[in-house]
């Protein structure tokens, strides 16, 4: 893990194993050597099943760091460490999945671009109870 936080393009980190094994304490010990971390803890969430996407083609790879279904919709979910950011990988996905949504959740407010609507960190555990795109 602390060759990953010496990297410049951070990627979010999935944990998985088994229950009361020490992987919520041991990732929230290592997120104190960073300002600000997220949290989401879909293993309470037991209808939010995750994913992730990439492509990878010529001179064309794309990647989505998580994709869900809530209802009867994909919705991809990028995590930005920042404000900025083109959102090339996330249209791509939008275009060739036809989903209706996409969500960015970063350091930036409320606020829709096209049919990105942009999520604050802090309020990215609203999206297991569905009302992040209604």
């Amino acid at each position: 893990m602390d060759k990953w936080r010496k990297e410049d393009n951070h990627k979010p980190i999935l944990l998985r194993g088994a229950r009361q094994a020490g992987k919520s304490s041991t990732v929230r010990n290592f997120a104190k050597k960073f300002d600000f971390f997220l949290e989401i803890n879909f293993e309470e969430d037991k209808v939010t099943r995750l994913f992730y996407w990439q492509r990878e083609e010529k001179n064309a790879n794309a990647e989505i760091d998580f994709v869900v279904q809530q209802g009867m919709e994909i919705v991809p979910i990028e995590v930005k460490s920042g404000k900025q950011g083109k959102m090339q990988s996330m249209h791509l996905f939008l275009n060739e999945k036809k989903s209706k949504i996409g969500i960015r959740t970063s350091l930036e407010n409320f606020s829709v671009y096209n049919k990105i609507k942009v999520v604050p960190l802090y309020a990215i555990g609203n999206f297991s109870s569905g009302k992040l795109i209604e």
